[in-house]
């Protein structure tokens, strides 16, 4: 029965958005998005108003972009791709519909349920397994987006000197300023993903010598320290350079030896 099974996924789907882990990642977003807010209410541009429009932008966008820096194999054009898409017609539409709430009860209602159903879609886009259910969501978004487009157009044209006031740059812009101030977040969190899945697969192979793990722990750091790039490429080759025994000092630092040969060999 498909409607069971999109039934089950989403039950599973929801035990994965309250996951411990996952929750962590929230409450950090959330001090880091507290620390931007302030930072923008300091300098006189955020007010109370743009909470609704930060707080969408943060799960459809920012969080989204969080949990595919997960799994992406390719980090700087998923980097590059993001950037476009906050410059494209998108943000236009968002701007539009963003001037023009629905009466409160409606927004109290509805915004809740955005977050909720947002962080769902960051988590179902990232798995396959989850695709069906993704789409069924985005379902679910593209009809409150229709629904909030026509309501948008509707009110601008009853109140088109509103639309074109100057006090609307800041609803404008705050999608593009978001973007640039999350990025240091999702930067790092990147590479704090990297580094730990880098680390869990040398614990398999190094598990029965914890000096020689702490040593190529060590290296790496030096070696790669805050480069997420740079480090993607090692993790990307990571089978073609972790091989062989691996018993002594010299034998780590034949690996990022073989790596940076294979390195040098693709810029040819």
């Amino acid at each position: 029965m498909p409607h069971e099974k999109i039934r089950n996924a989403i039950f599973n789907l929801i035990k994965i958005v309250f996951n411990r882990h996952f929750l962590k990642l929230y409450f950090t977003i959330i001090i880091y998005l507290i620390i931007i807010v302030l930072a923008l209410y300091k300098i006189g541009f955020w007010d109370i108003s743009l909470l609704k429009d930060t707080i969408i932008w943060v799960v459809f966008s920012g969080l989204v972009l969080c949990f595919k820096m997960i799994d992406e194999k390719n980090r700087k054009q998923l980097f590059i791709e993001s950037l476009k898409s906050t410059l494209t017609l998108v943000v236009i539409i968002q701007f539009v519909t963003s001037e023009y709430t629905f009466p409160l009860i409606a927004e109290i209602i509805s915004v809740p349920i955005l977050v909720f159903v947002g962080a769902m879609i960051a988590i179902a886009e990232s798995k396959e397994e989850h695709r069906q259910v993704s789409n069924f969501l985005n379902g679910i978004i593209i009809i409150y987006g229709l629904i909030a487009i026509a309501y948008s157009i509707y009110q601008i044209v009853r109140n088109y000197e509103h639309f074109f006031a100057l006090s609307t740059l800041q609803t404008f812009l705050l999608p593009l300023i978001l973007f640039i101030m999350f990025m240091p977040f999702v930067y790092f969190f990147a590479l704090y993903v990297l580094y730990f899945d880098i680390f869990i697969r040398a614990q398999i192979r190094l598990r029965e010598n914890k000096s020689l793990l702490r040593y190529m722990k060590f290296n790496m750091l030096l070696i790669f320290n805050i480069r997420l790039f740079e480090l993607e490429k090692f993790y990307n080759s990571f089978s073609e350079v972790f091989y062989g025994k691996i018993e002594t000092k010299a034998d780590i630092r034949e690996i990022f030896k073989r790596h940076k040969a294979k390195q040098h060999l693709q810029e040819k």
